[in-house]
């Protein structure tokens, strides 16, 4: 597993939104801190240096995620 980042905010449709310096595969696996799974990659958005990531999942702003390899 590497680190995804912190979500930072919640969309208007309930995605957890994530800023990351490197994208993850769509569809791609979501852990929390416990490596518990808490979601998937659903989309990628925003410049290409520090895209935002939205992620279908129930996590809270402030929440440490993981994308497993």
């Amino acid at each position: 597993m590497r680190p995804l980042g912190k979500v930072i905010g919640k969309s208007a449709s309930g995605f957890a939104i994530i800023r990351c310096k490197s994208p993850p595969k769509l569809k791609a696996r979501v852990f929390n801190l416990n490596k518990k799974r808490v979601g998937l990659v659903a989309g990628i958005i925003g410049p290409e240096k520090e895209p935002y990531v939205l992620v279908k999942s129930n996590s809270r702003p402030g929440q440490e995620l993981f994308v497993g390899e």
